[in-house]
Formats: C-alpha cells, structure tokens, sequence
C-alpha cells in the first residue's frame, strides 16, 4: 500500500491524477489476459519493462499494484505523446492498440473527441472510452489535480 502510494504521489506529477484514477476506476468483467490494476497485457508490458530498463521482468510482477500502475501510467503517458495529447486517442489506443486508432483516424481523418468516440468501431472501446471520460470528469470535479501543468 505504502509503495502504490509513492507511485501514485509520483505519477500525479507526470500525468493528470484523473487521468490515472480514472483508469484505475473502471471495473467490469475483463479478459483473462489482462493483469490487475492497469488492465495491462503481456507485450505491451515487456516493452515497457524494457522503456524502463526493469531487468528479468516476468508477467506476473504485473499483479503488483505498484508496478502495474508504474507500468500503466507510463504506457498512457506514451500513447499521450504519440497522440499529441489527445486524451480520447491516448485512451482508445490503451484498449484497442496505438495501431488501430492510427488505422481510424487515416480512414476518418481528425475528428473532434466526441465525434472520434462514436466512431470507434469496436464496441469495447468505445464503452471503455466512455467509461475513462466520464470517470475522469468526475475525478477532476472531486478532486484537485497536484499538479501546475493545465490539463
């Protein structure tokens, strides 16, 4: 508890706490392969592992909530940046891949966010999409953000 704490002080200074509680809000049914908190699967994790320079990094260390939400946190904090800070993109990647949003928006073209989230053809997503905006607003209405830089 004490180190997702730390984790979770240390994060709200990189991304938007919203953003991240949000994340971890979302409750529901999930598939098998997703590991804990962050909702996080095997290959995107050891790609991060290897972002991070963890060495000897196993799946099952995923079921850490300090290390899932580390690992989380910064792949969404990635797919930000990817996404030129579209939170709508950046969270739609995290559930269906950074390629299929890339492979939406080259059939849509730049769509404005609520546009973008009924467009999404995968029922999952746009449900998930839906689920992370909506719990983000309420985050950010509950809750003063620890850090300076805007949202």
């Amino acid at each position: 508890r004490k180190a997702l704490s730390f984790h979770l002080d240390q994060l709200c200074r990189t991304l938007p706490c919203s953003l991240v509680f949000a994340h971890l809000a979302i409750l529901g049914p999930r598939p098998s392969t997703y590991l804990s908190l962050m909702q996080l699967v095997p290959p995107p994790a050891n790609r991060i592992a290897d972002a991070l320079g963890v060495a000897e990094f196993y799946p099952a260390a995923l079921y850490s909530p300090a290390v899932n939400v580390r690992f989380g946190a910064f792949y969404l904090n990635q797919l930000l940046s990817q996404f030129g800070g579209s939170r709508p993109l950046a969270i739609a990647a995290y559930n269906a891949g950074p390629e299929k949003v890339e492979q939406w928006q080259r059939r849509d073209g730049d769509l404005a966010s609520d546009m973008f989230v009924e467009s999404v053809p995968y029922s999952e997503t746009r449900q998930y999409l839906r689920r992370v905006l909506r719990s983000q607003r309420m985050y950010r209405l509950l809750y003063t953000e620890h850090r300076a830089a805007p949202e």
